[in-house]
Formats: structure tokens, sequence, C-alpha cells
């Protein structure tokens, strides 16, 4: 039986993107324990209560958060000195980062896209050109890449040459929780939140400018002169900053826009299912998970063409080719007035997002650990 340690450090946040992902991925494995013998970094600062271990796991915890200064360094000189010393047969970062100093062991790095490499990345010159530097090393130094859609295949493929003919695309799944039915006191208090009576329009899935929700703002302002919708924005006061507060009152919309706050996702659940439509404008996805967990929840979607959306949406849901505010407000009216379209989106939606489940993505993920373990012990 194989060691597989896996760093589980982003699963300790909480939200959508990474955090969620690494959560769920961990979750899934439980399937496996009869195949591995699983080892999780975690973070000693942060908890690891909402995270479901596969049953037997083993924790390893350090001191160096997954944002410190110090976490490269440690990375390269100690953690493979720690791996080894617990006998890893297999190291699998969820988050871009591997040792790529020479290791025994056999090294997965999971890169979900290759927006920094893009005009579209939001960090700082400093910050891009260290992620990008990391990137080509750990792309080097891995047996495998493992990415969230053919999108972001390709587009590592061409900006880190070192990755080709090391890439395997796995299609993240949609976590439990947005296939289940919620619990009525929850689902009565998060519907007490919005103007549920007049119909209410959703977005969730970040505030960073390539989301575009400054543009959906602008749409929807021609949206509320002419239907009763409110718009539900779902974040942290954190990621939504004074520009959209400044915004909503230049377009005269402080009383048509509900700021929803932070939502679990039970309470993204319940939203998801009474919504009219959901929107997701953003000009870049290297998989565009709100959009999967929109379709499993029966929200119809208008979406752009950004990134990976098409792949991931496929025919499920109403795209804009030319994401103006113009184009955007025209597509969510199409969907308030067409009852029928309307309809085709939700049971489109709710059929495709079938090819999105964790149980799915864990075998094929298995797959890659025998594959790497193999190859190591044929050439050991």
């Amino acid at each position: 039986m194989s060691r597989l340690a896996i760093d589980g450090r982003s699963a300790q946040y909480t939200g959508g993107g990474v955090p969620r992902y690494s959560a769920d991925l961990i979750k899934s494995l439980s399937a496996y324990t009869s195949e591995f013998e699983f080892l999780l970094l975690f973070d000693e600062k942060l908890t690891t209560a909402h995270i479901e271990l596969p049953p037997g796991s083993s924790k390893l915890y350090t001191s160096v958060a997954k944002n410190s200064r110090l976490r490269d360094t440690w990375e390269q000189l100690v953690l493979p000195r720690l791996l080894s010393k617990h006998h890893v047969d297999l190291f699998h970062g969820l988050d871009y980062m591997i040792p790529w100093t020479p290791c025994r062991f056999g090294r997965v790095v999971t890169m979900h896209d290759a927006t920094v490499f893009s005009e579209h990345d939001p960090r700082s010159m400093v910050a891009k050109a260290r992620l990008k530097m990391m990137i080509h090393l750990a792309a080097s130094s891995a047996d495998t890449i493992i990415t969230d859609s053919d999108f972001s295949a390709s587009q590592l493929e061409r900006f880190v040459p070192s990755a080709r003919g090391k890439i395997t695309r796995i299609w993240a799944g949609v976590s439990n929780t947005f296939l289940e039915t919620p619990d009525e006191v929850v689902c009565r208090n998060v519907l007490e939140k919005v103007p549920r009576d007049k119909g209410f329009i959703l977005y969730y899935g970040g505030y960073r400018k390539y989301k575009n929700v400054h543009l959906l703002l602008r749409a929807y302002a021609q949206v509320a002169a002419k239907f009763p919708h409110d718009l539900v924005l779902v974040g942290s006061a954190n990621s939504i900053d004074g520009t959209y507060s400044a915004l909503i009152h230049e377009l005269g919309l402080d009383d048509r826009v509900t700021l929803f706050g932070f939502a679990t996702d039970v309470e993204l659940k319940v939203l998801l299912a009474n919504c009219a439509v959901f929107v997701f404008p953003s000009a870049t996805e290297g998989f565009g998970l709100p959009i999967v967990e929109a379709m499993a929840c029966g929200a119809p979607v208008v979406c752009s063409t950004g990134g990976s959306l098409p792949e991931i949406a496929g025919d499920a849901a109403l795209y804009v080719n030319d994401l103006t505010a113009d184009a955007l407000a025209s597509a969510i009216q199409r969907v308030l007035t067409n009852e029928d379209l309307r309809q085709k989106l939700l049971n489109a939606g709710i059929l495709r997002s079938r090819q999105f489940r964790w149980s799915e993505a864990a075998r094929q993920l298995v797959d890659v650990y025998h594959e790497v373990t193999q190859k190591r012990k044929s050439h050991s």
C-alpha cells in the first residue's frame, strides 16, 4: 500500500475556488483507504474541523502558513526531508506548489489555471513574477500536472513548455451540499434576507476586476428600469470593496441591490434554487465552479464565453459573446421574459451538472496516483 501525502492547507480556508476544491477532493478520497495510506499536511494555526478526512488518515502540522514569506524556502528545504522521514511514496500539491528540489517520492501538482500569464491577473508585478517562476519550476519537477479544464490545459501548454506531455485534465465535482435538500429553517432564514416576492437575479464568484461585476451592475441598471427583480450579490464585506457601493449609488440602485454578505454552501443552495437567473459575466475562468453549482440547483445560467465556461456549461447556458452592458442586459431580459427558454436552461443545466461528480474525479485522480507510483517503482 502506497503512502500518499496531500497538502491540505488550502482546504483550511473558507469560500469557493481552491479552498472548496481542496476540501471536496480530500473528502472524495475516502473511498480509497484500502489503496492508500493518507497523510495530510495542515497549518497548525488553522482548524481542520470542517474538513472530512479519509478514515485512518494521519496529520502532519507545520507552523508555515500557505501565505507565509517563509513558504517557498520551507517547501524546498524542509518539506522534502519531512516527507521522506514519513516514508511518503507520493505527494500531491493542491495549489500550484510542490517541492521542485530533487526528491525520492513522486510528485503530482494541481494547477487550476494559467491566469497569472494573462492580462486578467490582478496581482502585483512582483507577485506575478514569483508565481510564474514557481509554476515553471513545479511543472519541470512534477510527474503529473492536474488541471481543471481543457482550456486551462491548453493555456498551461502555451505558457509553460515544461508542462507539455504531463497534463491530465480532471473536471472538479459539485459539492454534495448542492445536491441535497436544505433544512426548512435555513431556507426560511435565507429567503427572509432577499426580495423573494419580486424575484431576484443572483451573482457570486468573486469580485476581482476580470469577474466583471461592474459590468453586471451597469447591465442590471437597464434591467431594473423594466423589471421588478432585484439583484443579489453574495460575498464577504472584505471582498466587495467601496467601488461597488459607489457604483450602486451612482446608478441609483441603492434600494434594488442586496449585498447578502458571506453565504455558506447551504445558503448558496437556497439562493440558487430560488433565483430567477444566475449571471456570471467573468472575462476568464479556469473552471467556473459557480456555474456547475448553479446548474445543479436548477438556476438558469447567463454567462460569458470567457475561458473554460463554454466547455463547462455546454448547451446549458445562454452565452453573451459581445460582453457589453447592453448585451448582458439583453440576455438577462430574455430569460426573465421567456419562460420556455428559462425552463430549457434549467432542465439542460440539471442534466449537464451530472457530469461533474467528485466520485468520478476521485477515480480519475487515483488512476493518476497509481500510474505515478508504478513508474517510480519501476525506475527505482
